[in-house]
């Protein structure tokens, strides 16, 4: 009702002071206007009512000024909540931000690790058949890619003057034998592959196919990591493709510098420094691989192992620097029978392994003994220019069904080499058999 009466006074004032006019006459005409105290009581009375009104008035004044401080109070608190849910969000945002970032780190490390370890995973996959398989491979992938005459690849030599050397050639669409590589200098420099190194970019030489009565080019570009050059890839083809072989060259080149780099820095972090036979670890990594292969699709693979003979006695008499030099030719050899057949590693000190993947124990028997024939007829050049003369012992083990780890495997060829030496040494063994070789009989 207050309300009401307020909001009346509030809008309507004149109808209050029409009301207490008409409340006036009505007093006086009651008491007459003879009667003072009837006039001043009529007076009071109004004022009275007047003094009402304008209580009102203000009381609703003061009741909107109370409404806009409480709106205003409101305001204020809901501005302060606002804040406070805002530094809120904020700080929850923040963390959400901060842990996006590591997320995004994470992974990004977990993407470098994946990268690293594919590399390793594919440098480990191209080691397993070794350099030159590796560039074979390479070289018949490019000549599929180009579809090239012939596709060859060549690496510096460092121990020769740094001459180019062929180490893979395609020559329609077949992998040529080592053996039947062209070496010579005649048509190492018709391929232009020397200048191509020499002035790093890519040379062309045309030439007339007399047999097959057509033009031919030899396209070849450098190939190097970090302006160090590592070999070169020619390609022969139409010359009338010389701008297609040209860009698929220069595409193809940087690639290739890194792939063929990182194989060698790999490949050098894992040979042993004198006799340039991989190390104990990779022979470690490389059984490992062969046994489990073994478990998982039977591939049989056997594992020799050789000490030369007296060796101690030897670099007493000799002298340390001769035997490393014969261990060095002993090495080498060791290198040149295994071949594409198998891998040979230095097991430690004189000590040396092979290990031939896909070779059963007769064919391991016949290759071991091979190789200590080799070494007993070859001769050693000594510190002076002496000729001198070693000879190995060598024992065999190959994978059997009983088999339980390959550390046993390792086990079964030292026990076969022990009983080579136990039997007079200049001998091979075979672990599980009765029939050895030695230089002067075969026993059966």
């Amino acid at each position: 009702m207050l309300d009401i009466l307020r909001g009346k006074v509030s809008r309507w004032p004149l109808l209050f002071l029409v009301i207490f006019v008409s409340h006036l006459f009505y007093v006086i005409a009651l008491g007459g206007f003879q009667k003072r105290d009837t006039v001043l009581w009529a007076l009071m009375d109004g004022a009275g009512i007047f003094l009402c009104l304008w209580m009102l008035q203000l009381y609703k004044r003061l009741m909107d000024l109370m409404k806009k401080s409480h709106r205003r109070e409101t305001l204020s608190s809901r501005i302060l909540k606002e804040k406070a849910n805002l530094r809120r969000q904020t700080r929850e945002e923040n963390q959400r931000i901060k842990m996006l970032v590591q997320e995004i780190q994470d992974l990004k490390n977990q993407l470098e690790r994946l990268h690293l370890a594919r590399e390793v995973h594919r440098l480990r996959s191209d080691l397993r058949d070794g350099m030159n398989a590796t560039l074979r491979n390479h070289a018949w992938q490019l000549s599929q890619h180009l579809v090239a005459d012939e596709v060859i690849l060549f690496l510096i030599d460092p121990d020769q003057n740094r001459r180019l050397f062929p180490k893979a050639h395609v020559r329609a669409g077949k992998l040529l034998k080592s053996k039947d590589l062209d070496i010579s200098l005649e048509w190492l420099l018709q391929t232009r592959a020397p200048e191509a190194v020499e002035y790093g970019q890519v040379m062309m030489r045309s030439y007339v196919d007399s047999s097959k009565s057509r033009q031919g080019a030899f396209f070849s570009i450098p190939i190097a990591h970090d302006g160090i050059a590592l070999g070169a890839l020619t390609v022969v083809a139409n010359p009338e493709r010389s701008e297609e072989i040209t860009q698929a060259l220069q595409e193809i080149a940087g690639s290739l510098g890194l792939r063929i780099h990182n194989h060698m820095m790999y490949e050098k972090a894992i040979t042993d420094g004198l006799t340039r036979l991989y190390v104990h670890a990779y022979f470690e990594d490389r059984l490992n691989e062969l046994f489990q292969l073994y478990r998982e699709k039977k591939s049989v693979f056997s594992l020799i192992m050789m000490d030369i003979d007296h060796f101690k006695k030897f670099n007493d008499t000799h002298g340390h620097q001769t035997g490393d030099e014969v261990l060095k030719q002993v090495a080498q050899l060791a290198q040149r029978a295994a071949g594409d057949r198998g891998i040979a590693f230095r097991y430690g000190g004189e000590e040396m392994t092979f290990l031939l993947p896909g070779v059963d124990g007769e064919a391991a028997f016949q290759f071991a003994d091979t190789f200590r024939k080799v070494i007993e007829s070859y001769v050693f050049k000594g510190a002076e220019g002496t000729d001198l003369k070693v000879t190995l012992s060598l024992g065999v083990a190959s994978t059997t069904p009983d088999l339980v780890d390959s550390a046993e495997l390792v086990s079964r060829a030292d026990k076969a080499l022990y009983e080579s030496k136990e039997g007079g040494r200049n001998q091979t063994r075979r672990y599980g058999a009765t029939r050895f070789l030695n230089p002067d009989r075969v026993h059966g």
